[in-house]
């Protein structure tokens, strides 16, 4: 499956599988990174990690990975994450409600939750050792 066309689909709370996502090749073969998208339950949206630094409503001057998040037809696109860290790996709550993701925002690999606006991101593994690809239980907990 080649890089661009592979995505990951959050689905009941963890990371279901691997699928092609041919509708939304072109938009998100313009990071470096795999597409590492998740889908929200029942929302409408797509969460993916880009390195994009130009675009409709983007704020990444530097370049780094960061968490963004659009409608499935493509359609208003948001930047989640902003900060001069990598932030990628965005898995959505059961519930739609919140998102958990790896960032590297205290020097190292974390991982974090933050609500699926983007708003109050939290630091839940607090460790010196590198922490990543979060998933969710299905009682609304990242394990």
């Amino acid at each position: 499956m080649s890089r661009s066309a592979a995505s990951k689909v959050a689905g009941a709370g963890r990371i279901a599988s691997m699928v092609s996502c041919l509708a939304l090749v072109g938009f998100l073969a313009m990071t470096s990174l795999p597409a590492k998208a998740a889908s929200s339950n029942g929302g409408g949206k797509i969460t993916f990690t880009s390195d994009r630094t130009t675009g409709p409503r983007v704020r990444n001057p530097t370049g780094d990975y960061e968490i963004f998040r659009m409608n499935r037809d493509g359609t208003g696109l948001e930047q989640l994450t902003f900060n001069t860290a990598i932030d990628e790996d965005p898995a959505y709550s059961p519930n739609g409600k919140r998102i958990a993701f790896t960032s590297a925002r205290d020097g190292n690999l974390e991982v974090y939750e933050m609500e699926a606006d983007g708003s109050d991101p939290t630091n839940l593994t607090k460790n010196p050792a590198f922490d990543l690809d979060p998933a969710w239980a299905a009682q609304e907990v990242v394990k």
